[in-house]
């Protein structure tokens, strides 16, 4: 007996290959097991050498899929960093200029002008999106940053940290062209961190977890 809604199409894990299908189920009592094992779901010898025959090209599939998912999110956060630098470099001479603009009438206008012109200025739009984007890629490196840890070798080195071949592992190369990157930004948000103001580093990074137990013992 499951637990799982009845009648319309769902996805759970099957019980059998342990990959999550699409099941629709018709009444409490029927098997969670999907349809690619149904053929060799039982108990006997045959069914047994069968079902392992059949879920190693099943997750070897699945696991082609994840490949190729994996990869069109790392070409998408490239191209998103790309974007995020060309608008980050924009925002910045944007709001020099307007800086300028604002110290050079300081002079001339009146107090209360100038308070008033600045909180409507453009000055106070390209700072709040420039936060906006750098929070952003904040959260793209750290994704990219836990990539990393499980794919990442040191130079010469014949096998990934993943534990295949260095120079077979399709994560390592893809990762190759914004690992300078990665680490610029990690060791400005290290930097950040040291110094109690916010940064983009996920919980998991070690030099959070360090921060963090000794503030914690210091206090």
């Amino acid at each position: 007996m499951h637990s799982h809604p009845l009648y319309g199409r769902v996805r759970v894990e099957c019980l059998c290959c342990h990959l999550n299908q699409s099941f629709q189920f018709m009444s409490k009592y029927d098997v969670v097991v999907c349809s690619g094992c149904q053929s060799h779901h039982g108990d006997t010898a045959n069914q047994s050498t069968k079902r392992d025959a059949q879920h190693l090209q099943m997750w070897q599939s699945e696991l082609g899929l994840v490949r190729e998912q994996h990869t069109q999110r790392l070409v998408a956060l490239e191209h998103k960093l790309g974007e995020r630098d060309i608008k980050i470099e924009a925002l910045n001479g944007h709001v020099s200029d307007l800086e300028g603009a604002l110290k050079a009438g300081l002079d001339s206008r009146p107090v209360e002008a100038i308070a008033v012109w600045f909180e409507n200025s453009k000055i106070t739009e390209a700072i709040q999106s420039k936060e906006r984007t750098q929070r952003f890629a904040d959260r793209l490196f750290g994704y990219i940053w836990q990539l990393d840890e499980l794919h990442h070798s040191d130079d010469g080195a014949a096998l990934c940290s993943c534990g295949g071949r260095a120079d077979k592992c399709e994560e390592l190369a893809l990762l190759e062209p914004i690992r300078n990157a990665l680490y610029k930004w990690e060791r400005e948000q290290r930097d950040r961190l040291m110094a109690r103001k916010q940064h983009g580093l996920p919980k998991m990074h070690p030099d959070v977890i360090k921060f963090e137990r000794n503030h914690r013992w210091s206090a």
